[in-house]
């Protein structure tokens, strides 16, 4: 069994599950580094599906401010607000802010999603 970063102990080894059927990608393009965000996301596929038996120590670098605004535009709009109470629209007011804040967050291991 290999373990994170060369045996730290403060990172745990992720588990990988099995996809099962195709991603689905979003359907709307408002990022504009999209095709970067789109691309690393594929290379990734590209390789879990090369070495399924390959486990993944960290996916940490992928998360940045282009895969956020992703992720943001591929919830739906009207759909209830999170466990923070925040409608989609709430967050979108001052989005650069609120994703630039995120990101810093969560590379910094400060933030803690809610149950």
């Amino acid at each position: 069994m290999r373990t994170a970063n060369k045996g730290h102990p403060a990172e745990q080894e992720e588990r990988r599950v099995s996809p099962k059927g195709k991603a689905q990608s979003p359907t709307t393009h408002h990022a504009q580094k999209w095709g970067r965000v789109h691309q690393g996301m594929e290379r990734l596929r590209q390789q879990v599906a090369r070495n399924p038996k390959e486990k993944l120590a960290t996916l940490l670098h992928h998360i940045n401010e282009d895969s956020l605004r992703a992720a943001y535009y591929a919830i739906k709009r009207d759909a209830a607000p999170g466990v923070d109470g925040v409608m989609w629209s709430e967050y979108g007011a001052d989005l650069d802010r609120n994703l630039a804040d995120l990101c810093t967050r969560v590379h910094r291991g400060s933030y803690r999603a809610a149950p």
